[in-house]
C-alpha cells in the first residue's frame, strides 16, 4: 500500500512538473487581421509619398501576431495602374493594441509577363 503511494504521488508530482514546464513556455499575445495591417500601411504610404493613387495592399490571410518585429509580406497594387510592389510591413513598439508600423517597398516593381 505504501509503495503505491509513492508512486502515485511521484507520478502526480512528475506530471506537475511536466505540465508547469509547458505553461512556462506558451506565450501570450495578441492578433489583429491582415486586413487592419494593410489599411494602416496604405494610409501611412499615402501620407509619406502623396503619388495621388490609393495603394491597395494585400497582405495574406493569417491573423497577424501584434509583437516587436513581427514582419509581414504585403504585395502593393493601384486602382488604375498595372504596377506591382512587394513590401515587407514591421511591427514595433507595440503596447497592447497599439502598434506602429514600418514599410519597406521594393526598389523595383515585379516584372510583368
Amino acid at each position: 500500500m505504501r509503495t503505491r503511494r509513492l508512486i502515485t504521488s511521484t507520478l502526480l508530482l512528475s506530471t506537475a512538473f511536466t505540465l508547469g514546464a509547458c505553461s512556462m513556455k506558451a506565450q501570450a499575445y495578441l492578433t489583429v487581421a491582415p486586413e487592419d495591417i494593410a489599411q494602416t500601411a496604405s494610409n501611412l504610404l499615402m501620407q509619406e509619398y502623396n503619388i495621388g493613387l490609393e495603394p491597395l495592399l494585400d497582405c495574406g490571410e493569417e491573423r497577424v501576431k501584434l509583437v516587436n518585429d513581427e514582419q509581414v509580406d504585403c504585395v502593393i497594387t493601384f486602382a488604375e495602374d498595372p504596377t506591382v510592389l512587394d513590401s515587407v510591413v514591421t511591427i514595433s513598439e507595440v503596447d497592447g493594441r497599439n502598434y506602429n508600423l514600418h514599410i519597406k517597398v521594393a526598389d523595383e516593381p515585379r516584372a510583368t509577363e
